[in-house]
């Protein structure tokens, strides 16, 4: 995978960044938006407790799952979705139960 950087074990700590939902909230460009997925891959590495779909095969079940259901939300999906709100999907498929998709 040339050209794929990986944040190694620890890289990323609540030093670096107090949550994810920080960084998250803190993405106004396509680096930020890298740097916010690479964190969420280094989050599972040092804590895949906290993720309810450790898996490929489930988080892209619960991705999916996520952009279905957004306009379920309270509130419209994008048109046009900016970095930010990809990263909103990504975060919510880390923590969405796809028990009865996968």
């Amino acid at each position: 995978m040339a050209g794929i950087m990986l944040f190694p074990k620890g890289n990323l700590t609540a030093t670096a960044m107090t949550t994810l939902a920080e960084y998250k909230n803190s993405i106004r460009s396509r680096e930020d938006f890298v740097a916010f997925v690479r964190a969420l891959s280094a989050d599972l590495y040092d804590n895949p407790e906290t993720w309810e779909n450790g898996s490929l095969e489930r988080f892209l079940a619960a991705l999916a799952a996520c952009v279905e259901d957004m306009d379920g939300n309270g509130k419209p999906a994008p048109q046009k979705p900016d970095w930010k709100a990809v990263a909103d999907m990504l975060m919510e498929a880390k923590a969405r139960n796809v028990e009865a998709l996968v």
